[in-house]
């Protein structure tokens, strides 16, 4: 299926577009894709390919940046999903207030997703801690015996002999 969306998302201005939408609609996905493309129905997979294109991200930053500056926007909206988060957690750790509405489940899943970005590795090579190297026994015996240099003579089990 086609995306309704045809601009160049990594063009600066219209990543610039795109970011302001999520900022000024507080990151909700349908308001700020029903703001950019009114005529979509399911906003859902166009906001998560927005969120996921470097060049949005660095224009969220450069915004939240500026407004963190002025009037600390940013920190508030931090301090709100961690609250969230924390909301949630009251009513898992106290069984006497029972199940946690929908909302405040949704809330806290959507809170832990975007912070959950800042821990979690983007694809690449996983660096592990230094393992020693595998060793398989014979095997330079037979590559040395495949390539020529110092040939290693076979022994030959008569039990083994097919």
């Amino acid at each position: 299926m086609k995306s309704a969306f045809k601009l160049p998302i990594t063009d600066r201005l219209i990543a610039r577009k795109v970011a302001a939408a999520f900022v000024r609609n507080e990151f909700n996905v349908r308001k700020a894709v029903g703001e950019l493309v009114p005529t979509l129905v399911h906003p859902g997979p166009l906001g998560a390919k927005l969120m996921a294109e470097p060049a949005v991200r660095y224009e969220i930053g450069v915004i939240m940046d500026r407004v963190d500056k002025k009037d600390g926007r940013a920190a508030a909206f931090l301090n709100g999903m961690h609250a969230a988060i924390e909301l949630y957690e009251s009513y898992i750790k106290d069984p006497t207030k029972g199940l946690p509405p929908k909302h405040v489940v949704e809330v806290a899943q959507t809170a832990m997703r975007i912070l959950a970005k800042g821990y979690i590795r983007e694809k690449g090579p996983v660096e592990k801690e230094s393992t020693p190297p595998m060793k398989f026994e014979g095997l330079e015996d037979g590559i040395n015996n495949l390539t020529g240099d110092t040939p290693v003579p076979v022994e030959q089990d008569p039990e083994k002999v097919m």
